[in-house]
């Protein structure tokens, strides 16, 4: 697995880690699926298992299988949403200890927004008690929703979406993709690698993404439907929410005569755009992003999804 881009992240974190000059948390900020818990673990095997980092060595191997007894992952626990104060008390313990076989104790904490207000308030402490073995790397693509004393003892690296031509050349070599299927697949997944390569190599996932959008689709057609709006608003999820975001964007591109995403036919866009004027759509695109946010926070799940339903 190849980290795509973000040559100058690279390189700073490289020497860094030359220079003796790390920090002891770092927060890891960008869209989703573009490289950044790659980047950290590669980072973390590279302190505990090369004497001079070199990230692109690494790559040669699956980064993603490998273990090392230094290094610990913290995300949600299978089923749960948010990532419990029992958890970060846990991390606190392993964190405490000598390294076994490396330099650091070395913690990666996925999708950090989702800390509980406990938890949150339990790292800030371990920020706080660190060690000097110990480094800590926060990962997240929401950067408002970690609390602001957590940001100010972080050293933040912000991540943005590579290239266009970076990421077509990676699909065209690693998939042997021709340049016009390459280019399809960029567009599917927004310019976000690891969606693009998810798609690839799970076709049941690209397929549930085009079930999504078709049916938000026929949603749009038919929004006095009743008993629809009354299924969508209980099974409505941030996942789909940002399926439904996906193709308004695309309804919006499609209605400006610009490219989209090629998620559904064109001139299944063609017909919506008869109902739904733009100034609809921007309507339609913030309604989307703001339940979106509701449901990060914990709003009533019914109370949020219902509004946004009512609001078609």
């Amino acid at each position: 697995m190849v980290i795509i881009g973000h040559q100058k992240i690279i390189k700073f974190l490289e020497r860094s880690m030359a220079n003796n000059s790390l920090v002891h948390s770092y927060l890891f900020v960008g869209p989703s699926h573009v490289g950044k818990t790659l980047t950290a673990k590669t980072m973390a095997l590279s302190l505990n298992s090369q004497e001079k980092p070199c990230f692109k060595c690494l790559f040669k191997s699956d980064i993603k299988e490998k273990f090392h007894p230094d290094i610990m992952e913290v995300k949600p626990a299978s089923g749960k949403e948010k990532i419990s104060i029992n958890q970060i008390r846990e991390l606190k313990e392993k964190l405490a200890l000598t390294p076994f076989s490396g330099r650091y104790k070395i913690a990666i904490i996925e999708e950090a927004e989702k800390l509980t207000d406990e938890a949150a308030n339990s790292f800030l402490k371990l920020l706080e008690e660190t060690s000097k073995k110990s480094i800590i790397i926060l990962i997240t693509n929401n950067l408002k929703a970690i609390l602001l004393t957590v940001r100010s003892r972080c050293q933040i690296i912000r991540f943005s979406l590579p290239c266009e031509k970076e990421t077509e050349k990676y699909l065209m070599e690693e998939y042997q993709l021709d340049l016009l299927k390459a280019k399809k697949f960029y567009a599917l997944s927004l310019g976000r690698p690891g969606l693009a390569l998810r798609y690839l190599e799970e076709k049941e996932t690209l397929e549930s993404v085009e079930k999504e959008a078709f049916n938000f689709i026929d949603f749009l057609e038919t929004p006095e439907d009743f008993d629809l709006r009354s299924e969508l608003i209980g099974r409505l999820d941030v996942e789909i929410l940002s399926i439904w975001l996906q193709v308004v964007r695309d309804l919006i591109l499609v209605g400006l005569n610009l490219p989209s995403s090629n998620l559904l036919p064109e001139e299944k866009f063609r017909l919506v755009l008869q109902k739904y004027p733009l100034n609809k759509l921007m309507e339609m695109v913030r309604n989307i992003k703001e339940t979106i946010f509701y449901l990060n926070h914990n709003v009533n799940h019914v109370l949020a999804t219902g509004n946004l339903i009512i609001s078609f």
